[in-house]
């Protein structure tokens, strides 16, 4: 069974939730809808064909956001261009016998370097920070090297800020530290999937200020299972 970077980043953070999502999957909320929107309008745009952004009647003001979405292609297409890229592929699917991923964008720059991009529609502000951890970013580099046998000199998460208009790149590499890191937690996450083993992590039943969807049923359940804090730790 192979799986993705957000099943991975789910399970890590509350292995219940990602229980609960399999059998029952959380509906997609508008904004989420909006992003994927976004994310299938850039390619498109990139490679400098006509598009239609749609209607957008599942959000609140379907015209701004119209509006909003050509704001965030435009961005996301000026950095792209900001990267110098000769060649590039963009949304290619890569899969392993353990983990799948497709991959907003990479390419290789004038001067050689292989370059990943990643999207992300947001109303936060990222910072380098969230680039230097995100796992997701991490496997990308795996899935770059099982495909083109190297590993990416850089790796970029570029956040498209819904409230300010504008993206950024936020340019980072990662090390063979840190993928030996992350392919022993994929390795204990595989683990305990296959078991079955789930756990409630009661941080995570707040995720920037709202609460889990699944909040409620999983309290109700009567089972009580390990702490959270007395399981062995997956970072």
């Amino acid at each position: 069974m192979a799986i993705s970077p957000s099943q991975l980043s789910l399970f890590d953070r509350c292995s219940r939730k990602w229980a609960l999502s399999r059998t029952s999957p959380e509906p997609t909320s508008p904004e989420a809808q909006f992003g994927i929107d976004v994310h299938d309008l850039i390619p498109k745009a990139i490679l400098g064909r006509s598009y239609a952004t749609g209607t957008f009647s599942y959000m609140p003001d379907p015209e701004l956001a119209r509006i909003l979405s050509g704001v965030l292609v435009r961005e996301a297409v000026r950095v792209f261009h900001s990267f110098g890229f000769l060649k590039y592929e963009t949304e290619r699917m890569i899969e392993t016998k353990q983990v799948r991923g497709r991959i907003d964008l990479w390419g290789e720059t004038h001067d050689g370097k292989l370059i990943v991009l990643d999207w992300k529609t947001t109303t936060r502000r990222f910072t380098d920070h969230d680039a230097r951890t995100s796992d997701q970013l991490t496997c990308y580099c795996h899935l770059i090297h099982h495909k083109l046998g190297r590993y990416p000199d850089y790796v970029c998460l570029v956040p498209l800020s819904l409230t300010e208009g504008r993206g950024y790149a936020l340019r980072t590499t990662r090390t063979s530290e840190d993928l030996t890191t992350w392919l022993d937690k994929l390795t204990k996450v595989m683990s305990a999937m296959a078991q079955g083993f789930t756990y409630r992590n009661p941080s995570a039943c707040m995720d920037y200020g709202k609460s889990c969807v699944y909040y409620e049923t999983c309290w109700k359940e009567q089972e009580i299972e390990v702490l959270y804090d007395d399981i062995p730790s997956l970072t």
